[in-house]
């Protein structure tokens, strides 16, 4: 079958993916179809029941976690040039403005939480327990909070259009370059781990496919 079935889920990489990617691969022969998924979740199902072949808007730590919590077998084919979470304010002109019960909006998906978190210990105004791995920290590993920062989970997708009601807000790259989000709005960037690097993800048993090798 000359056929690939993207499982295209919010962000702009499947967008990059159709202008840059899809043509070359049409050139070889190949049949690029895209089915549209309002969660990264659902588009992840779909390739692990059989239903899709390839996504490419998540990065390994998701992939991993998507893997460990439904028993999946997903795999990465290989990275994606990646845009970097941001630390960003409307109101806020410098982090040094950071001050007590300020509100911090942080992505609600374990993977971008954790990457959220991070970035707060970046920035020096979290620290977490001893002993946490950094590519899955969690609300409950927040060691000390010292500002008493009121850090609320939402959606990825509605923190950009939230940026004035909230003191600060991470939003993670593809969200903020799909959005149009002033860059001059960002005050710090995170540092990437490894696993947070963006991977083509497909099904185990297709890695040493010839369409995965195209």
């Amino acid at each position: 079958d000359q056929t690939i079935r993207v499982a295209a889920s919010p962000g702009p990489y499947t967008d990059l993916f159709r202008d840059g990617v899809a043509p070359i691969l049409e050139d070889e022969g190949y049949t690029v179809e895209f089915k549209d998924y309002t969660e990264l979740q659902q588009a992840n199902i779909a390739l692990q029941e059989g239903s899709a072949d390839l996504n490419v808007d998540q990065h390994t730590a998701y992939m991993k976690n998507f893997n460990k919590e439904t028993g999946a077998d997903l795999a990465s084919l290989t990275q994606i040039p990646t845009v970097p979470s941001g630390l960003y304010s409307s109101k806020h002109k410098d982090l040094k403005e950071i001050a007590d019960g300020q509100s911090v909006s942080v992505p609600e998906d374990a993977s971008n939480t954790s990457r959220a978190l991070r970035l707060l210990k970046q920035a020096g105004w979290i620290t977490v327990k001893p002993g946490t791995d950094e590519t899955s920290i969690r609300m409950q590993d927040i060691a000390d909070n010292p500002h008493k920062l009121d850090i609320r989970t939402m959606d990825s997708a509605f923190i950009p259009r939230g940026l004035d009601d909230v003191d600060w807000a991470v939003i993670p790259g593809s969200m903020a370059y799909a959005s149009g989000v002033d860059q001059k709005l960002q005050l710090l960037q995170e540092e990437l781990l490894p696993d947070l690097i963006l991977v083509a993800v497909t099904q185990q048993d297709q890695v040493d496919s010839d369409w995965a090798k195209a």
